[in-house]
């Protein structure tokens, strides 16, 4: 009977890896939707220091494979210039993921056809 439930705890902990490799993956694939950088870029307007005083918000950063970057830290809202920082982010990220690059020609190289 003890095998059985051994068997069964380890299903369980399978089953909940896969489940966070998953969730994970789902993450990843709705942040890459190009139309997120749009709602960020409305979004990002509202998170100035005047907004949140005596409150504040969590900001952490994670790396595309799910390594946790920077830990979360309160911090009392985001600067004139941070916003305006990561809007010019967004705007260059839109501009990256939808300009057409076949192969290996990069914004320097031009498409001869050949």
């Amino acid at each position: 009977m003890s095998n059985d439930c051994d068997e069964c705890q380890l299903n369980d902990l399978v089953i909940k890896e896969r489940v966070k490799q998953l969730e994970g993956k789902l993450f990843v694939s709705e942040a890459c939707q190009i139309y997120r950088l749009h709602s960020a870029d409305q979004e990002i307007k509202k998170l100035t220091t005047g907004r949140f005083v005596g409150s504040g918000i969590i900001l952490t950063v994670h790396s595309l494979n799910g390594q946790e970057l920077v830990r979360p830290v309160i911090i009392n809202g985001l600067s004139d210039k941070t916003i305006e920082g990561l809007r010019e982010d967004f705007a260059r990220t839109f501009e990256d993921r939808t300009e057409l690059r076949p192969g290996l020609v990069g914004k320097d190289k031009e498409i001869t056809g050949e």
